[in-house]
């Protein structure tokens, strides 16, 4: 079996009208062009949610 890993690229940022993802500095070069796409697909994983926000969520 294959490991798989992951790494953080950026974080997610909640505010009163949704949401925005800030992406680290390091990974700005990877999204050159995506201004051209009408929808992207983010893959995200909950890491640091309140026990209360678990409980919502099932």
């Amino acid at each position: 079996m294959k490991n798989i890993a992951l790494n953080t690229i950026g974080i997610i940022i909640n505010i009163d009208k949704g949401f925005y993802i800030k992406l680290f500095d390091d990974f700005l070069p990877g999204i050159t062009g995506l201004d051209d796409f009408i929808y992207i697909n983010v893959l995200w994983w909950l890491i640091r949610i309140s026990m209360t926000m678990k409980l919502i969520l099932n």
